[in-house]
């Protein structure tokens, strides 16, 4: 990148100039780095993720996620990261967003911040869900909710962020595992070790609205157990075929979870939300605005409520099934996903989803 000034095209077509200081990253991910910038004329602080653009594959995954994030940009997408603007350079395309003054909430939760305060933890936890709410009421999945994709204002308030593996429910699809191992639902687990997208015919793999919230209840009990990231008692080698064994070996066939932490440290009703979120069966999972009502409730009615929200609300009923263990056989070594037709007989296929 040879400049330092740029027009970026904000979400209502117009134009605004930034600048980026490329000496100052931000953060880095498996394709992108956030870097800090400006908007010279108002002299806003801003962080502008640069995306390494190098083939047609590139350039689709950020158009999809430049569309997702102008879906999520309005006044009503509270606890949502906003889209500034957006800018190409030779072989880069640049987001332009707010930057939150109090980093990402992994640092507050690993000791490199100072820790959350019993009262911010619910304000944190009641944002999250809410901005997941919204997300959902759009029929959009975040597919990677974890400490690292939480950023935290100058007030405190949790904003999602980092929509790149993000998707439409039912409309986008992808032919492999997307996301962060140790957040994985045990759905999305049983799925990549069986090595299919789904056992539904259509072959998508079974990202939904309930693999979110299995997500954000791992979330709530790193908060409350003020840990940077769950199951710390799985040794991880660092090879994806035998970290995902490790993991669903207990969180699929032993079906456990960690301790979540005793009164006072965790209140009940959030112990109760927590448990009921990370459920081996989807449809035992509350929806996001369940989860938000129930913090709500329990803290105080100043919460920005939810327009429209009941316990009830939103509410969708699970449709891709887990793959049953007694659906999936081991033949000369390899997984095959079992099949019944319509005359009741069993047939076997080799899985062909990528594992990445």
């Amino acid at each position: 990148m040879q400049r330092s000034i740029f027009k970026a095209t904000t979400p209502n077509g117009r134009y605004c100039t930034v600048s980026i200081n490329i000496n100052n990253a931000l953060g880095s991910g498996g394709y992108a780095t956030v870097y800090a910038g400006k908007a010279v004329d108002s002299q806003e602080d801003l962080a502008i993720k640069l995306i390494t653009v190098k083939n047609q594959f590139d350039w689709e995954h950020c158009e999809k996620e430049l569309d997702i994030m102008t879906s999520l940009t309005s006044p009503n997408a509270k606890y949502i990261m906003q889209l500034y603007g957006y800018f190409n350079d030779d072989d880069y395309t640049c987001i332009v967003m707010s930057r939150a003054a109090n980093g990402v909430l992994s640092d507050w939760l690993t000791g490199i911040k100072p820790g959350l305060l019993p009262q911010q933890q619910i304000e944190v936890m009641y944002g999250i869900a809410y901005g997941l709410a919204y997300m959902h009421s759009k029929n959009i999945l975040h597919c990677d909710i974890k400490p690292a994709n939480i950023l935290l204002d100058a007030r405190m308030q949790p904003m999602l962020c980092d929509f790149g593996l993000s998707m439409r429910e039912s409309i986008d699809s992808t032919n492999g595992v997307a996301g962060t191992l140790f957040y994985f639902a045990p759905e999305l687990l049983l799925a990549a070790k069986a090595k299919l997208c789904s056992m539904q015919a259509n072959g998508k793999f079974p990202y939904t609205k309930q693999t979110d919230i299995y997500s954000f209840s791992l979330l709530c009990y790193c908060i409350m157990a003020k840990k940077g990231k769950p199951f710390n008692h799985i040794s991880m080698v660092g090879n994806f075929e035998a970290d995902l064994n490790a993991l669903s070996d207990w969180v699929v066939d032993k079906n456990e979870r960690d301790i979540i932490p005793d009164q006072p440290q965790c209140p009940q009703h959030v112990a109760e939300m927590i448990d009921l979120g990370w459920s081996a069966d989807p449809e035992k999972r509350p929806t996001a605005v369940q989860a938000l009502e129930r913090l709500r409730d329990e803290t105080n009615e100043n919460m920005p409520k939810f327009p429209n929200s009941h316990y009830n609300t939103m509410h969708t009923v699970y449709k891709p099934k887990p793959p049953k263990k007694e659906d999936i056989d081991i033949v000369d070594g390899k997984v095959m996903a079992v099949k019944i037709n319509k005359e009741g007989y069993k047939s076997r296929c080799r899985c062909q989803c990528s594992l990445f």
